[in-house]
């Protein structure tokens, strides 16, 4: 499952926009040019999806667009809550987990201070950009604060 959820900056190619959005597109695209960017590796939309299928989140993400109205901010707002802690509470697939924890000790090992960032499809593209679409952060010193930044960073899509 590695390859397919966990790819590096330097195995990344233009066409994996898809998969690892604008901002790691552009870093990898710095380590093809030899700049001098962090080791970094990035989790794909893949390992997004395999988290949410693990966890039944689509049905809930579903079921609460259908029921929103643009004019209930109240209504938008709780929506959006239940959907963040839904990704909070969620337990990660094994599988993934483990291609996380891999890549982690590859890259680190547990003690040494990584970032958790966003790099969504939509973000940092040529034509649009949502930077910041999702929280960051930063200092995380080992696994299992990795996973669980990894899932605040993907719980604050929902957030107003």
């Amino acid at each position: 499952m590695t390859e397919l959820t966990v790819r590096w900056l330097e195995e990344v190619q233009p066409e994996d926009i898809g998969l690892v959005g604008g901002k790691a597109l552009n870093l990898g695209k710095m380590v093809h040019a030899s700049l001098p960017v962090p080791h970094g590796f990035v989790i794909t939309v893949r390992g997004y999806e395999a988290f949410i299928e693990y966890n039944a989140i689509s049905a809930a993400i579903a079921e609460s667009i259908t029921s929103l109205e643009g004019h209930d901010t109240h209504h938008i707002e709780e929506t959006a809550g239940r959907l963040r802690a839904a990704f909070v509470r969620g337990r990660f697939p094994p599988e993934l987990s483990d291609s996380v924890r891999t890549a982690h000790a590859r890259l680190a090992g547990d003690g040494v201070n990584v970032a958790v960032r966003s790099s969504a499809t939509a973000e940092d593209l040529a034509d649009a950009s949502f930077a910041g679409q999702h929280d960051s952060y930063l200092n995380i010193k080992d696994q299992s604060m990795l996973l669980e930044a990894v899932k605040k960073c993907w719980a604050s899509l929902w957030s107003s």
